[in-house]
Order: C-alpha cells, then structure tokens, then sequence
C-alpha cells in the first residue's frame, strides 16, 4: 500500500516493554488497520490484562494520551471517566497489564474484531462508544464519535476507531 511502512520490526500479536517500531505507526495487514501505540495503567494494576480483543483508551488529557499514543485498559481512572476516548482493541496474546509498566503493541482501529467484553445493550448494526467501564463498549446516542459498529448483539464488531 503506496504512503504506508511495509516493513514493521514486530509482528501484530506480539507485546514489548521496550519499543521497537515508531509510535503512532498505522499497518495494513490482512484487511485490518493497526496502530502502534503504548500501553499503561498509570494508576491500577487491571484485574485482567489486556488480552485479544480488549478495547483501551486514551489516557485523559492531562497524560495527553492521544497525541502521545498513550492508552490504557482502565477507562474509569487512566481514561477520562466522564467521556472515555477509545483508541481502538488489542491483538495477540495478553499483555499483563501491570500498573506503572510500559508495553508496546499494535491495536485494531479499523476492521473486524471479536471483543473479549460484549457491548452493552447491543444492537446489530449499532454504532458504540467507549464505557467508563474497563473494556466494555456501549452503544452510542445519535451524534457520538463511534468506535466502530456492532455485527451482532453481543462481541462481534467493526472497528472504525479515529486515528
């Protein structure tokens, strides 16, 4: 894909706590499109890490997260708990998620995903948008900034996640 990297130092599943590719870095593979991001929960150690398919967050503004590439699977305390951002939903195998510690990993934003949290109140064919709870989407009111869609009533989805 002409404008794009073609070459990446990491595959998409895999997780790191030393970085190895350019933050902020967008892949196209296999019809999706990934994000190169870091991970952290600055405040809490998350009762489950960050496994295949869980969605995370922008930290809030303060940590400046979005420009800095920042997320977090702790919506409530490291997103901003009033309107969560959501940055898009991990790939590959867990990252443990360990409060205070840095991981490096690629994320969906664009394309089709099995979320490991269903979409509360889902609806087929309904656009949702980050919960202030950890890993959870919800369906979004007329006028929000989609996350992406639901495919059915519970975890299948498409991302469509702002870069």
């Amino acid at each position: 894909m002409a404008g794009l990297p073609q070459v990446f130092q990491t595959k998409v599943t895999q997780y790191d706590t030393v970085q190895r590719d350019p933050l902020g870095s967008i892949r196209f593979e296999g019809g999706k499109f990934y994000k190169y991001v870091q991970l952290k929960n600055t405040t809490n150690t998350v009762a489950t890490d960050a496994t295949n398919g869980t969605l995370v967050v922008y930290q809030k503004a303060a940590n400046s997260g979005y420009v800095n590439n920042l997320v977090s699977v702790d919506a409530a305390v490291d997103g901003d708990a009033t309107t969560p951002f959501g940055a898009g939903a991990v790939v590959g195998v867990g990252c443990p998620g360990v409060a205070g510690t840095t991981y490096y990993l690629w994320i969906v934003i664009d394309g089709l995903v099995t979320l490991d949290t269903a979409v509360t109140t889902a609806a087929a064919g309904k656009g949702f948008t980050m919960s202030a709870t950890n890993k959870t989407g919800t369906v979004g009111v007329a006028g929000s900034s989609y996350l992406g869609t639901s495919v059915n009533t519970t975890t299948l989805v498409v991302m469509g996640a702002p870069f």
